[in-house]
């Protein structure tokens, strides 16, 4: 929870935590802190992050303020508090979640009562309170977690993973390599313009200058900031609840998710442009 919190919680959008998680792709979902999607996968990045940081004397916490307020890379995080041999490795930061992975996995093989993958009698697993294990099994977030930490389905210690404890190859294992961010239809790619609609359901005043639902041409991709000028530009009379001072003023959602400012709106995506106006 030392780092978790600043993962799941604290980043603005979902493009800051891919940024701060890369090379590594972001599941589906781990960027909501109510979506048990992908927290397999943060939990455990977490986990690397604050074992290997706590192994260092470093503060987890300032560690991962650190990353979260993008005042250092993870590289440079770990030149800075890793040992001189690790610190001087060709991807410091792979070495320091490496370090991490190995802490989290003997603390597995403690809690299993060091048993491993193939023993004859599993230890019984610990008592578990029911809303905890209702939200470990929800979406299969435990099962994913456990599969990339390179745990079996009694939560003891896989022998592949045990041979590679102490190793980067550990890292194949433990939860950092994330998922495929899920394919849209029609989508481009970042470094492939192409042309297509956009889905526009507007809510709030904006459905009486653009309607609730409407298709609107896009060249793109392009940012959520230079859609929505684009899109003023279009329908002048919805301008005043689409930027302001430069600024988006609608809240744009794709798939339920908030997207910041310098996310990108592809060819394809259905947006919802939620416009909220204060009163009482």
């Amino acid at each position: 929870m030392r780092t978790l919190a600043f993962l799941a919680g604290d980043t603005p959008s979902r493009a800051v935590l891919a940024r701060l998680l890369a090379p590594w792709s972001l599941p589906a979902g781990a960027e909501d802190p109510l979506d048990p999607r992908g927290k397999g996968f943060l939990v455990g990045w977490s986990e690397n992050l604050a074992n290997a940081l706590d192994t260092s004397g470093f503060c987890a916490f300032s560690g991962a303020g650190l990353l979260v307020d993008g005042v250092a890379t993870l590289d440079e995080l770990a030149r800075r508090v890793l040992p001189g041999a690790l610190a001087g490795a060709e991807e410091p930061g792979r070495a320091l979640l490496a370090l991490g992975a190995s802490v989290a996995l003997l603390q597995h093989a403690i809690g299993a009562g060091l048993e491993h993958e193939g023993a004859s009698s599993p230890r019984a697993p610990i008592a578990t309170a029911d809303w905890a294990r209702e939200l470990f099994e929800a979406d299969g977030a435990w099962p994913d977690y456990a599969r990339r930490r390179g745990l079996d389905a009694h939560g003891r210690v896989r022998r592949a993973a045990w041979a590679a404890l102490g190793r980067e190859e550990l890292l194949r294992f433990s939860p950092i390599e994330g998922e495929p961010a899920p394919d849209r239809s029609g989508a481009c790619r970042a470094d492939a313009p192409c042309s297509g609609d956009v889905l526009l359901r507007a809510h709030g005043p904006l459905v009486r200058f653009l309607g609730s639902s409407a298709r609107h041409a896009l060249d793109g991709p392009l940012r959520v900031d230079e859609f929505l000028r684009a899109l003023a530009l279009r329908a002048p009379r919805a301008a005043p609840f689409l930027v302001a001072s430069g600024r988006p003023v609608p809240v744009v959602l794709r798939d339920g998710v908030g997207l910041s400012e310098d996310e990108l709106v592809h060819p394809g995506d259905v947006l919802d442009l939620v416009v909220a106006i204060s009163g009482g």
